[in-house]
């Protein structure tokens, strides 16, 4: 996560202006740790992540390729289509698998 990965820059940083080489050790093998954990959490989001499904009645299920591709090449998308189409539950959906 990036805090994790801010907070220990700071830290490692922190760790050069010790003197003693027994502390640096052993501040460096408690962050270890510290990192350790802190993968095991992503893991553990990534593993909870709900699948991304479409619904295959909707317009914009139907031209989720289109659209995604759409969405990859350009900077700015314009979606139109009618209430009901899918536009507001189906679009954010097509973008958390660009990772956008």
């Amino acid at each position: 996560m990036l805090r994790d990965k801010t907070r220990f820059a700071r830290r490692l940083h922190g760790v050069k202006k010790v003197k003693n080489p027994e502390s640096q050790q052993a501040i460096l093998q408690e962050m270890a740790q510290e990192i350790s954990q802190a993968a095991g959490k992503v893991l553990l989001r990534e593993a909870a992540r709900p699948a991304i499904t479409y619904p295959e009645n909707l317009p914009v299920s139907q031209k989720k390729q289109e659209i995604l591709e759409a969405v990859r090449d350009h900077q700015v998308v314009i979606v139109a289509g009618e209430t009901g189409s899918g536009k507001t539950t189906q679009l954010p959906k097509i973008c958390m698998e660009l990772g956008r």
